[in-house]
């Protein structure tokens, strides 16, 4: 993979002394798209596909094909203690565009005479965004007896309301539910599913191969913010992670004019969690003039991804943008000399350049509602802002 990023669109976030980005993690730069995650528990080595989850073992043998699965049984004959078992999975960033959906595998096997039955259940519980939680109970009629394999009958179901729970089903004795559907909505947020499994008498319950299809991107790490400060002789950075999914490590570079990058440090990642993350890397030998900054994060399977790009320099030149949003003019105040002045929208296009002096009214009517930045030039320093042309 090239190391050169979309660096036209990514030079833009900076403000004077300091930058500040708050973004995913470019993808224009992702070694791989993880639009789908799932977790067979045959314990393989956990890549970016790879769904964790905390809870139950998985026995070996019960599985589609005799592999592993989530397993509980109740080998007696009455219904005074069931056996329960759950498992959960990790957090995940959902960014989908198209529908995105929750599917396992489920199997009810009878162990002399059992069978699902209204003593035994399978509880699904989604959260999104860590507080709308749905629920979908899934149990058998009375006195019944229900027993299907992994790949004998569908069942789907779909959450139109985050946060309402679905109607309870109930499988009757000839029915089947091998595998199990649930519609989640089109947008961003994060995603968390857990199962639990209540053997009834003689039977044996067991889940495989869950998947999530986000209908567009799955996030491994999630940036929230990314700046960088420049202090006395070094420059600090400062990151924050919302989640992060297989994360090995951050590796800091830095470039000079924005192109050609160098790994000036590492800092090591936290694995998996869905716990807000700080970090933070000082430059102690930062160059004159400009110094572009990007994280380039390694996950434990080797995927690459790159952050926004933050630009940190030293001159102190403030420029001053109102009104910001700007409906016909556009008041530009700093102080200095005069500079040289381009408008450019979120793609790096110039529409509009020029010179003004310190201060300067320019005419904006003529551009189309939506995000343009402002860059000053003098001097070789070079500030950047972002402002907002309305109707």
């Amino acid at each position: 993979m090239k190391s050169r990023t979309n660096t036209c669109f990514n030079r833009l976030l900076m403000a004077g002394t300091a930058a500040y980005a708050m973004l995913q993690f470019s993808t224009a730069a992702v070694a791989q798209r993880v639009t789908v995650m799932s977790q067979n528990f045959d314990g393989a080595v956990a890549t970016d596909a790879t769904m964790t989850y905390t809870g139950a073992t998985p026995s070996a043998g019960v599985g589609i094909g005799g592999t592993s699965a989530i397993n509980i049984e109740n080998i007696t004959g009455n219904n005074n203690s069931n056996p329960v078992t759950a498992i959960t999975t990790s957090q995940i960033r959902v960014t989908g565009t198209a529908a995105a959906f929750f599917r396992f595998n489920l199997a009810s096997v009878t162990l002399g005479n059992g069978g699902l039955d209204n003593n035994g259940s399978i509880l699904v519980t989604v959260t999104l965004n860590n507080n709308q939680v749905t629920t979908l109970r899934i149990t058998g009629a009375n006195n019944g007896s229900a027993a299907w394999d992994y790949n004998t009958g569908t069942l789907t179901r779909a959450i139109t309301a985050p946060g309402a729970s679905l109607a309870d089903v109930t499988i009757l004795s000839n029915g089947s539910a091998g595998v199990v559907t649930i519609n989640l909505p089109t947008g961003t947020y994060n995603f968390q599913a857990s199962i639990q499994l209540t053997a009834p008498a003689k039977t044996a319950l067991r889940i495989d191969n869950l998947v999530l299809d986000g209908g567009g991107q799955l996030l491994p790490v999630e940036l929230a913010s990314f700046t960088g400060i420049r202090q006395t002789s070094s420059v600090l950075l400062k990151w924050t992670t919302a989640q992060e999914l297989n994360n090995d490590r951050f590796e800091v570079q830095r470039s000079a004019e924005g192109r050609d990058y160098q790994t000036i440090g590492t800092v090591q990642g936290k694995g998996t969690t869905s716990v807000a993350t700080s970090y933070s890397f000082a430059d102690a030998q930062p160059l004159s003039g400009s110094n572009y900054y990007r994280l380039r994060q390694v996950d434990f399977d080797g995927s690459v991804h790159y952050s926004p790009v933050v630009v940190v320099q030293g001159g102190k030149r403030q420029v001053l943008l109102t009104p910001n949003p700007a409906v016909s003019q556009l008041d530009v105040r700093f102080s200095g000399e005069a500079v040289q002045w381009r408008i450019l929208n979120p793609v790096g296009q110039v529409l509009r350049k020029g010179a003004i002096a310190a201060n300067a009214t320019l005419n904006v009517s003529d551009l189309r509602p939506g995000a343009y930045f402002f860059e000053a030039t003098a001097d070789g320093q070079r500030s950047v802002q972002r402002f907002i042309k309305a109707e």
